[in-house]
């Protein structure tokens, strides 16, 4: 054997013109790539094996084997990756002049290519040519090879903490997280943003005792158990309530099907990752919000009851300010370029807003090697990605506040639109029907250190 909050119907300004993320995906042709075969154009496969402990290990096969010339121009590889969430095909085209190589890799639609750091182009199709030519259906690779298709993969899913040989195949491990050391960081997260935090963000906070809620699942007694109780947390809760990572269909599926043989694995992943995103958001809200208050005084005749219904919605700035903030979260080591993103993750391309806001919070691994052929993400993806910056990291935007009387908030940097509804007298009257009448509407500037907002008329359009 081989080893809920009145808040999360909101959404970003789609009237206004979206200011542009920079590119988290770089187009690039690597010089002497091919495209790797189609399904099609695959006529014939021949094994590579690896001999484990005595046992052969398939490492991938070679298609369409040119054995009509010693030095083939392009060697086309197929392997599968199995992970806890799913298997993955890998093509990997490799071509060069048998001292510099470039690999062109292609897995789940994503493409990217990289320079092969040893040529093992030649070596393999003489051997696979070889081994034909004897009657043989198998080619056995040497461990220079081996380790060398080893190290493609872990370019083409650099957040696998490990790509090992098993039984089944190449296998990626994803990344984990000790459950009680990943219990006490939240624990502390929680406890700043208690006492730093005049005004904590609904959303953030709440993903952040469900982080807690995963942590306490894995060092129970009864692991499946408590995870079975977990998984009915994630599916009672509003999306917005869960960290991003728990949102995804695959995730849900290899933590929650009771025969997965992943569901620790996977729970562990959910842990890195949820840490990963509640760190980056607190860097991010620390980094754009400012401490404020909104207050109304207006004539008392306006509302007998005195009470007013205030919605707050962001404006295109808002959404700008913290791509910009965002983009400075990712630099490292003070340069003007942004970090190199993954091109492919096992869990993350399940969607493309999955994959943008995993690359934007820094939680898709870092390639150094792979350069991404890729559209850039649409404008609805980018604009999915500022709305969920901006939702995690907003305190209220919708509340009820006493006329004369000021609401402390804590929001991002910009502008913000208002409407305000005056209420009835009788409480039980507050619904939809009684928002019918005119409101009070205009626009917050929320920019200086301290922001002091007064509406003091009512029908007209201001800003304050």
């Amino acid at each position: 054997m081989f080893g809920a909050s009145c808040q999360l119907a909101r959404k970003s300004n789609d009237e206004a013109a979206s200011p542009k993320i920079p590119d988290s995906y770089v187009n690039v042709m690597p010089p002497l790539a091919p495209l790797a075969l189609t399904e099609a154009e695959a006529k014939e496969r021949f094994d590579l094996i690896y001999k484990i402990n005595g046992e052969d290990f398939l490492a991938g096969q070679v298609i369409n084997p040119e054995c009509d010339q010693p030095a083939p121009s392009v060697l086309n590889l197929e392997i599968v990756t199995h992970s806890a969430f799913g298997n993955h095909k890998t093509a990997l085209a490799i071509r060069g002049d048998g001292k510099n190589e470039t690999v062109r890799a292609t897995i789940d639609e994503s493409t990217m290519g990289f320079p092969s750091p040893l040529p093992i182009k030649d070596k393999i199709n003489t051997q696979v040519c070889a081994s034909r030519i004897a009657g043989k259906s198998k080619a056995e690779i040497t461990t220079e090879s081996f380790d060398q298709i080893r190290e493609y993969l872990e370019s083409v899913g650099p957040d696998c903490e490990q790509i090992t040989a098993k039984k089944m195949g190449w296998f990626c491990k994803v990344t984990s997280v000790d459950p009680e050391s990943a219990k006490q960081e939240l624990i502390g997260v929680r406890t700043a943003m208690i006492r730093k935090w005049s005004r904590q963000p609904y959303l953030l906070a709440r993903r952040l005792a469900v982080g807690i809620q995963i942590a306490n699942a894995l060092q129970s007694d009864q692991v499946e158990k408590s995870l079975d109780t977990f998984c009915n947390i994630v599916r009672e809760n509003l999306p917005q309530e869960v960290p991003i990572v728990m949102t995804s269909q695959k995730w849900q599926k290899a933590l929650c099907t009771k025969e997965s043989e992943f569901r620790v694995e996977a729970a562990m992943f959910g842990l890195a990752k949820t840490i990963n995103e509640i760190d980056f958001m607190r860097q991010l809200f620390e980094a754009t919000s400012k401490l404020g208050s909104l207050t109304i005084r207006v004539p008392k005749d306006v509302s007998p009851s005195g009470q007013f219904f205030v919605q707050l919605k962001p404006q295109a700035d808002v959404n700008g300010n913290l791509a910009t903030a965002s983009i400075k979260l990712w630099k490292t080591d003070g340069t003007a370029e942004e970090p190199q993103r993954p091109c492919w993750h096992p869990l993350f391309m399940e969607n493309p807003q999955l994959m943008e806001i995993a690359i934007n919070l820094s939680m898709a691994g870092d390639s150094t090697r792979a350069l991404c052929d890729r559209a850039n993400p649409s404008i609805a993806t980018e604009q999915y990605l500022e709305g969920y910056l901006a939702d995690s990291i907003t305190s209220e935007t919708e509340f009820v506040v006493s006329n004369g009387r000021a609401k402390v908030l804590r929001l991002p940097t910009g502008e913000y639109s208002y409407t305000v509804h005056a209420l009835p007298e009788n409480p039980d009257e507050w619904d939809d029907a009684s928002l019918t009448a005119t409101p009070a509407t205009g626009l917050i500037e929320w920019t200086v250190k301290k922001p002091r907002a007064v509406i003091s008329s009512w029908g007209v359009q201001q800003t304050l």
